[in-house]
């Protein structure tokens, strides 16, 4: 089980998505909670789409500030319970059979 959660200081630059989506290859996390995005939901969209095989939840940023994104790979059982523009709060199983876990992602 690899749960990365980073601080990536704005995901605009074609670059910061190109070494993010480097991290996701030689790590494989199953879990990644993003703090500081500074993009939309629709924005969040489109970086998710250059990132693999991963869906996503995402909080808007507030103009260019914060922002957040809990990406997961799709073999999880995950189920979001809730959100703000300080943290997204989720439960996960990795497989069928393990128990069910409680993961909060927090940006203050």
């Amino acid at each position: 089980m690899i749960v990365l959660c980073l601080n990536c200081l704005g995901l605009g630059e074609t670059q910061a998505v190109k070494d993010l989506r480097a991290l996701l290859w030689r790590f494989s996390p199953r879990l990644v909670f993003l703090s500081k995005t500074k993009r939309s939901k629709d924005e969040m969209e489109t970086v998710l789409s250059r990132l693999g095989d991963y869906y996503g939840t995402f909080v808007d940023a507030r103009g260019r500030a914060g922002g957040l994104a809990l990406l997961w790979d799709k073999n999880l059982e995950l189920q979001i319970m809730s959100y703000s523009s300080h943290h997204i709060d989720a439960t996960v199983r990795w497989h069928s059979q393990d128990p069910l876990w409680y993961f909060t992602g927090i940006y203050s």
